[in-house]
């Protein structure tokens, strides 16, 4: 079972909420904020890490915010793990690039690599 941080929990919530008001105006952080009951401060966080890794867009001004930077189908929720947690794997050991594998684990860690941009791509309903 692949466990979750707060932060990445968070980030997947955020990136649900966009999913869902995906074509319509941007959507401000107070706006998520009230909608999943998060802090804007938190937010904040988040959405720098996310908008580095090209998953999301920010507009500024007035009718400002933020929106997915391509459709929701095609962002997987790995894609957002990573950019929010780094690699995943299931021991320190099996770390994605890591040279130093026994054979085994190093199997079971590229099978994990292969899979999870894969795993998650549930179709976000309103």
């Amino acid at each position: 079972m692949l466990r979750v941080s707060t932060r990445g929990e968070y980030g997947v919530r955020l990136m649900v909420d966009l999913a869902r008001h995906y074509g319509a105006k941007a959507r401000s952080l107070s706006e998520i904020s009230q909608a999943e009951g998060l802090t804007v401060a938190y937010l904040e966080q988040l959405v720098k890490c996310l908008r580095e890794h090209d998953l999301v867009e920010s507009t500024r001004g007035a009718h400002g915010g933020y929106r997915l930077s391509r459709p929701p189908e095609q962002v997987c929720m790995g894609e957002v793990l990573r950019a929010l947690e780094g690699p995943i794997a299931p021991m320190v050991c099996v770390a994605e690039g890591d040279g130093g594998l026994s054979a085994p684990m190093g199997f079971v860690g590229a099978q994990m690599v292969t899979l999870t941009p894969r795993a998650g791509r549930p179709q976000v309903v309103p």
